[in-house]
């Protein structure tokens, strides 16, 4: 149901915050590439890695899926809250043993992590093709015919 104002005129309300999605995309890639040339050998794992893996890579991409969220993009806001969340979680992963929190952790425990991840990742590639397939502007309302794990 739509208010009305004293004059019997609907109020409607804009919302014309910025499109969130080139920060949560950027600092997702931008993170990647920098761990990545890490794994490559060009320098050494540091403080350069970890602020990224924090602050851009994790902090912006949260911000960003908080922005998405309030837009009613289910499908961004997720992707864009978890993978800031999994930026931190590889941070403190890493760091946690040097400050003395917990013990060094197992390969096997690292590939768990990783695995599940992957799975995730998997579940978004899909979701994001239902996505498509489902409009023809890329976004779909939570009311949408296309079946989709985010709105079981």
């Amino acid at each position: 149901m739509m208010q009305e104002n004293s004059t019997g005129n609907p109020i409607r309300v804009l919302d014309t915050t910025a499109n969130a999605a080139p920060l949560g995309l950027l600092a997702f890639g931008m993170t990647t590439v920098l761990l990545n040339l890490h794994n490559a050998g060009l320098f050494s794992m540091g403080s350069v890695i970890f602020a990224m893996g924090i602050f851009y890579g994790g902090l912006a991409q949260i911000i960003a899926g908080i922005m998405e969220w309030k837009k009613n993009n289910t499908f961004a806001a997720t992707a864009f809250i978890s993978y800031g969340f999994f930026w931190i979680t590889l941070v403190f992963i890493i760091l946690m043993p040097v400050f003395g929190w917990g013990g060094v952790f197992s390969k096997e425990g690292f590939i768990a992590f990783l695995a599940v991840w992957g799975l995730f990742l998997t579940g978004d590639v899909f979701d994001n093709f239902w996505v498509v397939q489902g409009t023809s502007d890329c976004i779909r309302a939570p009311h949408s015919a296309v079946p989709s794990p985010y709105y079981w």
